[in-house]
């Protein structure tokens, strides 16, 4: 089944111009494509991954250490953004499109003891 038979077409044209951002989030971590970089703040990381064959890009967000909780996001140049849970555990985000022309980025936002701390975010790829 191709993208468009899944959302059908008008949805499929809206998604591919980075208007709106969202997705199933694959089932597996594997599904989810290739590690294109990680960064870390506080006690939280954020990892970029892009399947490159569908063409969708999401982030990871976890913590390091005891207390901290993380909340992070995939974005990409076009202004479409999926949002993970704010979560003590790892979590993923939803997808956003990387077509041709496209750069994403992820980033995460690390809370201790529920209080905002510190931010980071990957290059732009």
């Amino acid at each position: 089944m191709s993208f468009k038979t899944a959302i059908g077409a008008p949805m499929a044209a809206i998604a591919a111009a980075g208007i709106v951002a969202f997705s199933t989030s694959p089932a597996s971590a594997a599904s989810h494509g290739s590690l294109l970089q990680q960064d870390a703040s506080g006690g939280c990381f954020v990892s970029l991954y892009l399947n490159k064959s569908t063409k969708w890009a999401y982030a990871k967000v976890g913590m390091y250490s005891y207390d901290w909780t993380c909340k992070g996001f995939v974005k990409n140049n076009h202004g479409s953004k999926s949002w993970t849970a704010k979560s003590a555990s790892d979590v993923w985000s939803g997808g956003v499109w990387r077509g041709k022309g496209y750069k994403v980025q992820a980033c995460v936002y690390a809370y201790y003891k529920n209080k905002y701390k510190s931010w980071a975010c990957t290059h732009w790829h």
